[in-house]
């Protein structure tokens, strides 16, 4: 007799396997994120507008992980413009933000959840103060656009001290943003 798999419940039932060498389950999947906000209570999500100012190349968006505990993971943005422009992402920047940023305050994803997230979040028309770190992302707009949802493949993971900035290459563009963010956890 080779290998079984049997149920944990005390059962005794054994896992069965079809003609073709499947494995026969009815299993419950969820995404990370799902995960995160649902069962963990720590999934957020930012919305803000903001114009820049009037040169080019301006940061609008921060966010630093403060937490030794937990990974903050972006999945993405989603982001209106009334010009056109491109809209790039850096990570890695070190520096304080200055200029007169405004905090943001991330929303939970889970009313029943009453957790905040240890991060630091600000918008402003044109931070300051920051330095290095590396592109990872451009998006172009070739005209004013609507809502358009910007999936980061592989998500970005910030551990603690990381740092995500969003960028508009033109100057004076209104934006409109939503940020989504959930909490992975380190091994």
């Amino acid at each position: 007799m080779g290998l079984q798999i049997e149920s944990g419940t005390g059962n005794a039932k054994l896992a069965k396997v079809d003609d073709y060498n499947r494995l026969l389950t009815l299993a419950v999947a969820a995404t990370p994120e799902h995960f995160a906000n649902h069962d963990l209570g720590r999934a957020w999500y930012m919305s803000f507008s903001q114009t820049t100012a009037a040169s080019t190349d301006q940061c609008f968006f921060y966010i630093k992980n403060l937490s030794a505990d937990y990974e903050l993971v972006i999945n993405g943005f989603a982001i209106s413009v009334d010009k056109a422009t491109a809209i790039y992402t850096k990570i890695g920047m070190t520096g304080t933000p200055g200029g007169t940023p405004t905090a943001i305050t991330p929303v939970n994803g889970n009313t029943g959840s009453g957790l905040s997230v240890n991060a630091t979040v600000y918008k402003d028309d044109g931070m300051t103060g920051l330095s290095g770190g590396g592109e990872i992302n451009r998006k172009v707009f070739i005209a004013a656009a609507g809502t358009t949802e910007v999936n980061f493949e592989s998500d970005v993971i910030l551990a603690q001290g990381g740092t995500l900035t969003l960028w508009a290459a033109i100057a004076s563009v209104a934006t409109i943003c939503r940020v989504d963010m959930f909490n992975g956890t380190r091994s």
